[in-house]
């Protein structure tokens, strides 16, 4: 139940690799769980079916790696994962990640890993929900920007920022912030 211009697709990596080889594009995502993990590709932006309950119509239960050179946007939809970290941003290439419109969550590791130094990621009016003692996000490389989004969970640890830079702004993040040799500025 994917749609990558007009032709039906059984997950989404299936659609993502199809719209990958034909030079980029967008996979709709109806609504519904779809429990898999999915690996992004350059060009190949991925938006849920909001309906009238906004952001939750669409779930992904399993982690969302990016590790492409180029730029993605993950607009409408609910990412959870009970193993591991949500999304995970790593490898080398320069990688552009948006997060519209989401709401992101862990029972089990942190929301957003990013070991990336070559990546920017832009999270715009999303929820990122921890519940465990996690971190909301952990970086060690790369640029991540949250503008307008809250950041929440049971007991969130400090948030881990040891490279690359973090950016607030608009935002409310429970959890403090741990800075080895970065810097973290908010607005």
């Amino acid at each position: 139940p994917i749609l990558v211009t007009n032709a039906p697709y059984i997950t989404i990596q299936s659609a993502i690799n199809a719209a990958a080889a034909a030079g980029g594009g967008t996979v709709a995502l109806r609504a519904g769980t779809y429990v898999e993990n999915i690996t992004l590709a350059n060009g190949v932006n991925l938006v849920g079916f909001s309906g009238l309950n906004l952001v939750t119509a669409t779930v992904i239960n399993g982690t969302v790696t990016a590790s492409f050179a180029g730029n993605v946007t993950i607009s409408n939809l609910t990412i959870t994962e009970n193993i591991g970290s949500p999304i995970v941003i790593s490898g080398a290439a320069a990688v552009t990640l948006i997060l519209d419109n989401c709401n992101i969550n862990s029972t089990a590791s942190d929301i957003i890993s990013c070991s990336n130094a070559n990546a920017f990621v832009a999270v715009f009016n999303s929820i990122m929900q921890q519940l465990g003692a996690f971190k909301i996000w952990n970086v060690t490389g790369g640029n991540l920007n949250f503008i307008f989004s809250f950041g929440f969970g049971n007991s969130v640890v400090n948030n881990t920022l040891s490279g690359g830079r973090v950016a607030y702004q608009y935002c409310n993040m429970l959890g403090g912030i741990k800075i080895g040799r970065a810097s973290c500025r908010e607005r």
